[in-house]
């Protein structure tokens, strides 16, 4: 079995795709339903766990937290127009409000809440009924745990990062651009330490090991089909079932890596800033 943590060459998110698309298109097809899961399946297989490896270290996060409550009693006395033009940073091209873009940070973490109980736990259980009783692998339904899974709109939650920057380079800004009323200061502080806390409740090692579990139960699966097809028969909606999860549990870990490296980026900027509107007001 490949390492999950070893990775030979760079496999990109587009490779995986197409193999995809590819064994889904063979699934549909019965006479080259057994080729794709013993050959092309193996080999998606082991592409998705060097992808995964790629994008997600085993060291777990460490929660970062902002604290407001000085820069909020000092503003007190600074009305928001003469507060407006002080400086704070930014992450690089940060182009919308602290609040907004925290409201997009909870979203994404919405989606992060749910990868273990929602996606890699009824995966795995899912793998291990399938080798300890074959006849499932012919199956053309699943059970309802899986087939209460809806794929999160990942594509539409990456455009708006995406659109929350832009190509000035800029690492600093304005109060008044980030917070449009001293109201906002002290929600943003807890809203951002919301994120962070239930970010970091994910337990990475445990995050790790579930993927790793998984990794072997499809390589003892794959395994067991070679060896004796005729017991092992699988079906065409089991073998999209399977690489369409393989495919998703990638992803979303990818995406969990991206909004761990936004999170912290923001919480850093945030955290410089009251900082340093401190100093300024303390003067």
């Amino acid at each position: 079995m490949l390492d999950l943590f070893a990775t030979d060459e760079q496999v990109t998110f587009e490779s995986l795709s197409h193999q995809r698309t590819v064994i889904g298109l063979e699934a549909l097809n019965v006479s080259q339903t057994l080729n794709a899961f013993t050959g092309r399946l193996p080999e998606f297989l082991d592409g998705a766990k060097q992808f995964i490896a790629g994008v997600l270290s085993p060291a777990s996060p460490k929660p970062q937290l902002v604290d407001s409550r000085k820069l909020e009693h000092l503003m007190r006395d600074v009305d928001y127009v003469s507060a407006a033009p002080l400086r704070v940073f930014v992450p690089v091209g940060f182009n919308t409000t602290w609040l907004q873009y925290i409201e997009l940070l909870a979203q994404a973490q919405k989606v992060l809440d749910d990868l273990q109980k929602g996606l890699l736990k009824p995966f795995e259980t899912w793998i291990g009924t399938l080798l300890m009783r074959p006849d499932a692998l012919r199956a053309v339904s699943f059970t309802p745990d899986l087939a209460r899974y809806k794929a999160p709109d990942l594509d539409g939650l990456k455009q708006a990062f995406a659109n929350s920057f832009d190509k000035s380079g800029k690492t600093e800004s304005t109060y008044g651009a980030v917070i449009k009323r001293h109201g906002d200061l002290p929600m943003v502080t807890r809203n951002l330490n919301d994120v962070n806390g239930k970010y970091a409740s994910i337990n990475r090692k445990e995050l790790l090991k579930q993927v790793t579990d998984i990794s072997v139960l499809l390589d003892k699966l794959i395994t067991n089909i070679k060896e004796d097809p005729e017991t092992y028969q699988v079906s065409g909606p089991v073998l999209k079932q399977l690489t369409d999860l393989t495919y998703f549990m990638a992803r979303e870990v990818e995406f969990y890596s991206t909004v761990g490296y936004f999170l912290q980026a923001f919480t850093t900027s945030v955290d410089d800033s009251y900082k340093n509107l401190t100093n300024i007001l303390s003067k």
